[in-house]
C-alpha cells in the first residue's frame, strides 16, 4: 500500500481552504490537533473496515479496504473541517448574511454609515429651511438618529 493512496482523502482543495482558515483563526496548534485526530481516527477506522470489511463495501483485499476508508474520511474530515471553521469564525466576530461571511464591525459600519447618509440628507436642510417649524422637523430627526445610533451601539457592546 503506498503512502500516497492512504491520503487520498486529504486531496480535497475544499479541505485546503479550512484548513488555512482554521489555521488563520485558531492558530497551528488547532491545525495540528485537528491533523492528529484524523491520523487517530483513520487508523481506527483502517482496523474497523479490516475487522468487518463487508459491513463497508470493501473486499478482504487490502487497496478496496484503503478505498473504503479513504471514502469514510473524506466524508467525516469535511464536515468536521467545515463546522470547526464556522465555529471558529463565529468566535472571532464574523456573521453569515446571504452566504457570505461578514465582521459585525463592517455591518455596524454600513449601518452607522446608512443613517449618517439619512440624517444628512433629510434632516440637515430642514434645520436651515426657511418654512416656518421645518427646522423642528429637522432637530427632532437628528435627535432620533442619534438615538438609534446610541441604541444599536449599546446592543452591539452587550
Amino acid at each position: 500500500m503506498k503512502a500516497m493512496e492512504k491520503l487520498a482523502w486529504r486531496k480535497g482543495a475544499s479541505q485546503a481552504n479550512y484548513l488555512q482558515q482554521i489555521e488563520q483563526l485558531g492558530g497551528r496548534d488547532k491545525v495540528d490537533a485537528t491533523m492528529q485526530a484524523f491520523h487517530d481516527m483513520e487508523s481506527a477506522m483502517a482496523k474497523n473496515v479490516a475487522s468487518a470489511p463487508d459491513a463497508f463495501g470493501a473486499t478482504a483485499d487490502a487497496q478496496t479496504q484503503q478505498q473504503a476508508v479513504n471514502r469514510i474520511m473524506q466524508h467525516m474530515s469535511e464536515q468536521y473541517l467545515k463546522q470547526l471553521a464556522a465555529d471558529l469564525r463565529r468566535q472571532s466576530g464574523y456573521i453569515q448574511v446571504c452566504g457570505l461571511w461578514l465582521h459585525r464591525s463592517l455591518i455596524t459600519f454600513l449601518v452607522y454609515g446608512l443613517m449618517a447618509a439619512v440624517a444628512l440628507t433629510f434632516f440637515v436642510p430642514m434645520v436651515f429651511s426657511p418654512k416656518p417649524g421645518a427646522w423642528w422637523h429637522g432637530i427632532a430627526g437628528l435627535v432620533l438618529t442619534l438615538g438609534v445610533g446610541i441604541a444599536i451601539l449599546t446592543r452591539v457592546r452587550n
